[in-house]
């Protein structure tokens, strides 16, 4: 099949749709990286955004949402201390400048605690916002290429990568959504040649960069890569468009890091520091499987259907191979950098976008039983977290709703994957609520990371602190401003006086470590809660064996396995010990 589009041509394999074969309707017959258009449905786009806003607001307003240590360590505290500073351009976080990251997400939480206050929900609305954009850019860019853009978003708000990282004010969802949005405008000046959407595309560039820095620019390079190693391409609009959006994004982005090394002269160091630590080398090439098997967990529940359809275009066989051929190089493309330095696997959320289209779009071509098999697959992988989970919270009695909704919509997604006319967007959709049961009602009834409803009064007063770790992790954003470490020296807690945060198992230490220098100490509330170690799903008591499991077990009292926090009043030296 030829393809003719303005400057474009191009001949690739197209089979049409045969009757029995599942899926949305069979697309145009136009397919390609130049196609043309499809009709633009803005309605369907704002009723894709706000399904999605309605999927990811439930409980980003818990304490014991989903979340981390770069959350609520770093993202809440930064915003905190620049708002105590009375700061917009330069970050802080533990009384020192943070130039790790450039400052627009901290900008846009700092604007909204300024109009609302300081609240994890308040916090987090940027990032959901930002998950609902991403689908409908996801949408938007798969109708460049005749999909189904509503199906293609609706798969994406049914991915794991979504669901969680929409629900942490963290960097890596919202620099996806805005590079997605300079790719969408890339490929409208591709192929129609418009300053303006050439121009559109820097500004989305440049706010994606002072989101997350130069990782932004590679990902809207990797799809160019791609384009000149998977097919030939000119695009209609004129070089001297490409030199004015550099001249619009370097006006837009550089203005902040130019007048930062002029303030703080040791931000090129910091750079240097941040680079140093991502250990990069081309011996992490060979980690390239596990950062593709990173992006595959945050695909799921469409995983193995990704990886079908991978097959399908490595074998020459997928429905739209020239386009398959094109989605494929950009995912490779995408992850190159991430396998040569350390990363986590959120990095790579932009790259949901080729999987997506790629994977809707083998799918849509599958014969009805193979559709349905991939589609039970995939509520099965729903299922399994949404199982133990549901499990773990109705066994302790922390809720028996929020299981028996979750185990409802497993069961309506399960129906809905051995209905014997299958339909890929109504399951995406039960998928999306799904993750809603899971993320937004079963999750947070567990309590991790909560705080006790009433806190000593005094701790809205006193100067606050946490020995040795970062937990509790929700005290600062519930106390409205940056709660600091006391690092385990006798010269920190020498110069800390107020109330101090500690295990219960550490307390004794504190107070002997106290007395040694003559200071007071003394017990003023205790609390358990749950608390995550790094990985979210390592919340329990650190140390605790089977015994504690069983007995936790058997009475169905989860005391055994919760560690508990003691608030301690540290004071200046006795009268006694200055004696």
């Amino acid at each position: 099949m030829e393809v003719r589009t303005g400057a474009f041509r191009f001949v690739f394999p197209c089979r049409l749709h045969p009757p029995d074969r599942a899926g949305d309707p069979a697309p145009m017959q136009t397919h390609g990286a130049l196609a043309p258009d499809s009709r633009m449905r803005p309605e369907r786009d704002w009723l894709l955004f706000t399904f999605a806003l309605a999927c990811l607001l439930p409980a980003i307003g818990s304490q014991s949402s989903i979340s981390g240590q770069d959350e609520y360590w770093l993202s809440f505290r930064t915003v905190l201390e620049m708002q105590e500073r009375g700061e917009w351009l330069t970050p802080y976080v533990n009384g020192e400048v943070r130039l790790q990251k450039p400052p627009l997400l901290y900008w846009a939480i700092r604007a909204l605690f300024e109009l609302f206050g300081a609240s994890v929900f308040v916090a987090r609305i940027p990032t959901v916002v930002a998950g609902a954009a991403f689908a409908v850019a996801a949408a938007k860019i798969a109708r460049c290429f005749s999909y189904s853009g509503t199906a293609v978003g609706l798969m994406v708000i049914a991915t794991a990568g979504v669901a969680v990282e929409s629900r942490r004010a963290m960097f890596d969802l919202p620099v996806a959504c805005l590079s997605s949005w300079a790719i969408l405008w890339g490929i409208r000046w591709v192929r129609g040649g418009s300053l303006a959407a050439m121009l559109t595309a820097a500004g989305f560039l440049a706010a994606a960069a002072m989101t997350k820095g130069p990782v932004a620019m590679w990902f809207l390079l990797a799809p160019i890569v791609a384009a000149l190693l998977a097919r030939r391409w000119r695009p209609v609009g004129s070089w001297m468009h490409v030199v004015v959006g550099l001249v619009v994004f370097g006006a837009l982005a550089l203005p902040w890091p130019l007048w930062v090394q002029q303030a703080h002269p040791k931000f090129w160091n910091v750079m240097a520091e941040q680079a140093e630590h991502r250990e990069f080398g081309l011996a992490g090439l060979l980690s390239l499987p596990k950062i593709a098997g990173a992006a595959l967990g945050l695909l799921v529940p469409w995983s193995i259907a990704f990886l079908g359809a991978t097959i399908a275009t490595v074998r020459g066989r997928h429905p739209q191979q020239g386009v398959a051929k094109w989605l494929l190089t950009w995912f490779l493309v995408g992850l190159v950098p991430f396998a040569l330095m350390s990363s986590f696997e959120r990095y790579v959320l932009a790259l949901l976008v080729p999987m997506g289209l790629l994977t809707q779009s083998w799918m849509a071509s599958l014969l009805l039983r193979h559709l349905r098999a991939h589609l039970i697959v995939a509520a099965s992988l729903l299922a399994l977290p949404t199982v133990v989970f549901g499990s773990f919270v109705a066994w302790f009695g922390f809720s028996y709703v929020a299981p028996a909704i979750a185990f409802v919509m497993v069961w309506v997604t399960l129906r809905g994957a051995v209905d014997a006319t299958p339909s890929l967007r109504r399951f995406a959709i039960h998928a999306s609520l799904s993750f809603v049961a899971l993320l937004g009602l079963v999750y947070p009834a567990i309590g991790i990371n909560a705080l006790p409803e009433a806190l000593p009064a005094e701790m809205q007063t006193s100067r606050v602190g946490t020995w040795g770790r970062p937990q509790p992790g929700m005290l600062s954003i519930e106390l409205g401003r940056s709660v600091k470490q006391v690092n385990r020296s006798d010269s920190d807690l020498g110069a800390f006086e107020g109330v101090l945060l500690t295990l219960e198992e550490e307390a004794a230490d504190v107070a002997a470590r106290c007395a040694a220098t003559g200071k007071s100490c003394e017990q003023i509330a205790a609390f358990p809660s749950f608390y995550s170690r790094r990985a979210w799903l390592r919340f329990f008591k650190e140390g605790i064996g089977w015994p504690e499991w069983k007995r936790a077990l058997v009475a169905r009292d989860p005391g055994p396995l919760m560690p508990r926090f003691v608030a301690l009043r540290v004071g200046p030296p006795t009268r006694e010990a200055n004696r």
